[in-house]
């Protein structure tokens, strides 16, 4: 069986299905992951990093897709697909000051890339955000 999931940023495949990710690929299945951004706007929480050393933009979008690869390796599934949209950032207004951001992409040439990728993969499983986004976020409720 073919899965794919399609999200936003780097991370969002963890908090919202990691598991279920893991198993599927645990089980012989092929999972392919689409990421529409880097994440380069987002927070860094751990602490063993300093987010001064990761300033928003393309260095912290930088250590995103590293991190993503790392995790799809740790899952065992297979290296991420990104479409290179911008990440919007969050609250909202963040991504309203950016013509470039995620948010305020053509919904049909986003359409488009996934419609593209889903042909190229033919999977029968499709997980996603759900209509609101998990929590709200513009770019989880855009790549919905």
């Amino acid at each position: 069986m073919k899965l794919l999931a399609i999200f936003a940023h780097p991370d969002d495949e963890v908090f919202s299905c990691g598991g279920t990710l893991a198993r599927y690929a645990d089980e012989g299945h092929q999972v392919s992951l689409i990421c529409a951004t880097r994440g380069e706007e987002g927070e860094i929480v751990h602490p063993d990093i300093d987010p001064n050393s990761y300033p928003k933009g393309p260095k912290r979008g930088k250590l995103r897709v590293d991190e993503l690869a790392a995790t799809c390796k740790a899952l065992g599934i297979s290296p991420p697909i990104f479409l290179d949209y911008q990440d919007s950032g969050f609250p909202i207004e963040v991504g309203l000051k950016n013509p470039q951001a995620f948010m305020n992409a053509d919904i049909f040439k986003i359409e488009e890339k996934i419609l593209d990728r889903i042909g190229s993969i033919n999977p029968e499983i499709i997980i996603t955000f759900d209509p609101h986004g998990m929590y709200g976020h513009i770019d989880h409720i855009t790549i919905h």
